[in-house]
């Protein structure tokens, strides 16, 4: 169920489903401490969208799908997923470049190097 806070008197949205603060906290109490696990270390794993052998295009979609049905959109198919992924990089490029000319034109502009 999902409710829209649309009213002051309203402080919280009416829910009849676990979860809460209180689930998160029994969780956080039951994970163990780094210190009872000696030895245990987390590997980064680099994406790559076009091997389908380390499934990280079938955990996305997987995953895509679920907050799609969530929320009542249509799911996507993993070629649709693998299409989105693959434009992901170079629009995280084109604006980082973008910000990174506009910081550089800001800075020009403090130095006096560039009048208005």
């Amino acid at each position: 169920m999902l409710a829209v806070q649309t009213m002051q008197s309203l402080t919280s949205p009416p829910c009849d489903c676990p979860g809460g603060d209180a689930d998160l906290d029994k969780i956080l109490v039951d994970l163990p401490k780094p210190s009872d696990m000696p030895g245990y270390r987390l590997t980064p794993v680099s994406f790559e969208k076009d091997d389908d052998t380390n499934h990280h295009i079938a955990q996305i979609t997987s995953a895509s799908n679920l907050r799609a049905i969530a929320y009542g959109i249509s799911p996507a198919t993993a070629h649709t997923t693998k299409q989105i992924a693959g434009k992901i990089i170079p629009a995280i490029a084109t604006t980082t470049a973008l910000a990174t000319g506009m910081v550089c034109l800001e800075v020009c502009l403090c130095k006096g190097a560039v009048k208005v």
